[in-house]
């Protein structure tokens, strides 16, 4: 039983996702906000430099919203564009 490849990279990227919000959430948890960017949070961990790029090879679009209290996080999905009908987002 063999997967798409446009269904691995959707599965894969919503795993990253995943981990990335996991993480997220544990710097919030330790200084209160989320960070201002990306690479607060990756910061000089080798094992989270995967994490600025999705799948199909394009930076994640990541912002804090409400004074650090929530935040956004989109994959761009396979039209490499923001805000369509293929994102993936995730946000709290």
């Amino acid at each position: 039983f063999c997967f798409s490849e446009p269904y691995r990279k959707v599965t894969y990227t919503k795993e990253d996702c995943e981990k990335i919000v996991t993480a997220l959430n544990s710097y919030k948890k330790d200084l209160l906000n989320y960070p201002l960017n990306m690479d607060s949070l990756i910061g000089n961990n080798p094992l989270r430099k995967e994490w600025k790029k999705d799948r199909w090879d394009n930076d994640y679009y990541y912002k804090p919203l409400n004074n650090g209290k929530n935040f956004i996080l989109i994959s761009k999905g396979k039209d490499q564009k923001l805000f369509t009908q293929d994102d993936i987002i995730f946000k709290n």
